[in-house]
């Protein structure tokens, strides 16, 4: 698979759903264990943690141990602050539109 096409299918991915983008922004500030996460987002668990699989795979978002729980953290900061930046730009075009 060509880094392109993976970049494309990664890209995909994350706005497929908007819960990917829910979880790469509750990831924004700091780690975050599951339970967080969920707080943060209002979806369950179980649900978190496929989305979190997802990522981890992808090596958009990384898992380490801590204290007995797993944490979550962006892997690059640039994807989250993308991601950010766009959904600011599109809240912008949104607001310009008449209604």
């Amino acid at each position: 698979m060509t880094v392109k096409k993976n970049v494309n299918e990664m890209l995909g991915m994350i706005f497929s759903d908007p819960r990917y983008i829910e979880i790469i922004c509750s990831l924004h500030e700091r780690e975050l264990s599951i339970p967080e996460i969920t707080a943060k987002t209002g979806d369950g668990t179980e649900n978190i943690s496929q989305y979190l699989d997802n990522l981890v795979e992808t090596n958009i978002v990384r898992t380490r141990v801590y204290d007995g729980e797993d944490k979550f953290t962006i892997t690059d900061t640039k994807i989250c602050e993308s991601v950010l930046m766009l959904k600011d730009s599109l809240y912008r075009v949104k607001s310009t539109l008449k209604h």
